[in-house]
């Protein structure tokens, strides 16, 4: 398990939250997610409403607030424990390397829009405009999202329905996200990205 981030005095600027408590949480969600790693949750499972919670504590922190902890030092801690945890370990580090200049859930949801959503025209769906899509919009960015949620373990899944939460402007309980949270998604997702494959082939031929 990692080491405890050491706490410091340096005054807040980040809602209620007094710097030591900020600290203390982002030092328990990093020993979440690297549990999570280790015990191998790279199964079936997609969200864990344990690192829901944990994320919950933390997704207003940016790491540019806490004075006084090395970043180098957070990073440090996050290790592959086998060859099926790199990309959540590379995921991750992506949000923490984000977040040193906004709030982790910016850092989540920017993220998620610029390396998950690679089949919508981003030139007219900027992220501003996603906020609370219609059906058809939300339909349309579920294969891109369940087959990059494919690449993870059951943390990154869980931090990657966050993620999309808040970009799209949704509460977690949002029932539109519920289809994100089933591991029934990801095998309809292969199905609609084969199909579209036949399609584009079919036409060219």
């Amino acid at each position: 398990m990692m080491s405890p981030i050491p706490p410091t005095q340096c005054s807040s600027n980040d809602g209620n939250l007094p710097v030591d408590n900020r600290i203390e949480k982002v030092n328990a969600f990093m020993n979440a997610i690297i549990l999570s790693l280790k015990a191998g949750n790279n199964g079936a499972q997609v969200f864990d409403e344990s690192i829901q919670n944990i994320y919950d504590s933390v997704r207003d922190v940016s790491l540019n607030d806490i004075d006084g902890v090395s970043y180098t030092d957070i990073l440090a801690l996050l290790k592959p424990v086998d060859a099926a945890s790199k990309n959540d370990v590379k995921f991750l580090e992506s949000v923490l390397t984000r977040s040193k200049k906004e709030k982790i859930k910016d850092s989540l949801s920017s993220l998620i829009y610029d390396q998950c959503l690679d089949s919508i025209d981003k030139s007219y769906l900027t992220i501003d405009l996603l906020k609370n899509p219609n059906n058809l919009t939300f339909n349309s960015l579920l294969p891109d999202l369940a087959l990059s949620a494919q690449n993870y373990g059951s943390a990154v899944r869980t931090l990657l329905v966050q993620g999309v939460s808040h970009l799209l402007g949704f509460s977690i309980a949002e029932p539109k996200l519920e289809n994100l949270k089933k591991p029934s998604l990801f095998f309809r997702a292969q199905r609609m990205k084969k199909a579209e494959k036949h399609t584009k082939l079919s036409m060219l031929q």
